[in-house]
């Protein structure tokens, strides 16, 4: 459906932003991450030339983790570093949307062995992804897998039990994917 979206909407249309954001991650849910990083690309693209910072500051932090994927630690921290510009210049650290920039930022952050920033940046995030349920089952699963891994590697096995159990309940039929599968799985074996 969204590429149907696409394709019937203008090169340039404003919500072929979300558009193109909602594609690279289902493409990357779905193990295709190239694909994926293509279609992110052209939503950053598009949140910038419409003017959508909280948009671009989502794109950047599913780019950064897709270069953390890749071993590519200092990508991965220049697209954290945009990404929190972007929150910061625009008052949107705040809001529960910004709670994948967190993690991603927490998660350089770690791979750069700034440890008491990680932590602020995880705790951040739990903070936002707290709120989340508003959001939607995929982001309040894919959000808490994610902070359980971090919080695991920040030594703080209790917050991760919590956090996986969290994800555990709210994985569904409407949220499954083979990524998911993968990171449900490896969260659960790391613990």
């Amino acid at each position: 459906l969204v590429r149907q979206f696409i394709a019937a909407k203008g090169p340039d249309e404003e919500w072929l932003t979300v558009a193109h954001y909602l594609l690279g991650v289902a493409l990357v849910l779905k193990e295709q991450p190239e694909q994926g990083r293509a279609e992110l690309e052209r939503a950053d693209r598009l949140s910038r030339l419409h003017g959508f910072p909280a948009m671009r500051a989502r794109c950047l932090a599913a780019l950064s983790e897709q270069s953390l994927a890749r071993g590519d630690t200092r990508r991965a921290c220049e697209y954290i570093v945009e990404a929190r510009e972007a929150l910061a210049r625009y008052r949107l650290d705040h809001i529960t949307t910004s709670a994948p920039v967190f993690v991603a930022s927490a998660r350089c952050s770690l791979a750069q062995g700034r440890l008491a920033e990680a932590r602020d940046e995880a705790r951040q995030a739990l903070r936002l992804t707290s709120l989340m349920r508003i959001m939607g089952p995929l982001n309040e699963v894919y959000s808490r897998l994610a902070l359980a891994n971090l919080f695991l590697a920040l030594g703080d096995h209790a917050q991760s039990v919590v956090l996986l159990a969290d994800a555990q309940a709210a994985y569904g039929p409407a949220n499954r994917s083979p990524l998911g599968d993968r990171m449900m799985a490896e969260t659960l074996q790391r613990l």
